[in-house]
């Protein structure tokens, strides 16, 4: 389907619910308000915190979800806060693009506070409620996000740092030794990094090119999830991984991920 036509609005529903929940798991303990007394740090973190909290609910959806990302985007640029990267990665920067873009489009028509009191409106007034439909260019918006993010990661991939192997034995040997020099045990591992790192990029990339096709755009999504949730449990790379799984949740077509989700609740 194309972008621009009238579609199932349950997708930008589920894809705000998750980047609420990312933005606290990430940046929840860094804004907490007693770790930022300061009275301009102090404003800015009760923002984010309450337009983060009407996001996840869904109440003034739009508006929650620019706040929050506009609020985020601030954050990293004014660097005053405790843990908050001086310079963020892409991953972490996406947590405050994906709510801006997120509010293009009617978040808050499915799943969410907005839509229990347009359904209590529609029956007072005896009118057929609501439908869960609308403008989606939002989600085409949203793909274009995630495969730039994923090129820009395939490009660090593909320099030489990464492709030699140093860059993931750094990980893994901090990951088990807590240093950086190589133990014994983990010489024959290491030998095996180069190798396993030129496969990592080439699956990068070939997700890339999956991402830009719409016919397999879907599988690409599958895959990317089983790969994004591997790194999560094998790697210390924060919730990073978790915000891509969220936001893959664009690659797939509205109307079928609706069709899926009444299908498994018995609704279809």
């Amino acid at each position: 389907m194309s972008w621009t036509e009238t579609a199932s609005t349950r997708s930008l529903a589920l894809i705000r619910i998750g980047l609420a929940a990312a933005i606290w798991a990430t940046w929840g303990k860094d804004l907490v308000l007693t770790y930022n007394l300061v009275p301009k740090q102090f404003v800015v973190a009760a923002l984010v915190m309450t337009a983060t909290t009407m996001m996840l609910v869904g109440l003034c959806s739009r508006i929650a979800s620019a706040v929050t990302g506009l609020g985020l985007a601030y954050v990293m640029v004014a660097h005053e806060y405790v843990q908050v990267p001086l310079w963020p990665d892409v991953q972490v920067a996406l947590l405050s693009a994906a709510p801006v873009i997120l509010a293009l489009g009617p978040c808050g028509r499915s799943y969410s506070l907005d839509r229990w009191i347009a359904l209590r409106r529609s029956d007072k007034r005896e009118t057929a409620p609501p439908p869960e439909l609308g403008d989606v260019r939002a989600l085409g918006v949203l793909t274009v996000l995630v495969i730039g993010a994923q090129a820009i990661e395939a490009l660090t991939m593909s320099r030489g740092p990464w492709l030699s192997g140093y860059t993931l034995e750094r990980v893994i040997l901090w990951q088990a030794t807590g240093s950086s020099p190589p133990g014994p045990g983990l010489l024959a591992l290491t030998a095996w990094l180069p190798a396993v790192a030129i496969a990592a990029c080439v699956l990068w990339w070939g997700l890339v090119l999956a991402m830009v096709y719409p016919r397999t755009r879907p599988w690409a999504a599958a895959v990317g999830v089983g790969v994004q949730l591997v790194i999560y449990l094998l790697i210390p790379a924060g919730t990073g991984p978790l915000v891509f799984v969220v936001l893959y949740l664009a690659l797939i077509e509205p109307n079928r991920v609706h069709a899926l989700i009444d299908e498994l609740s018995g609704a279809g």
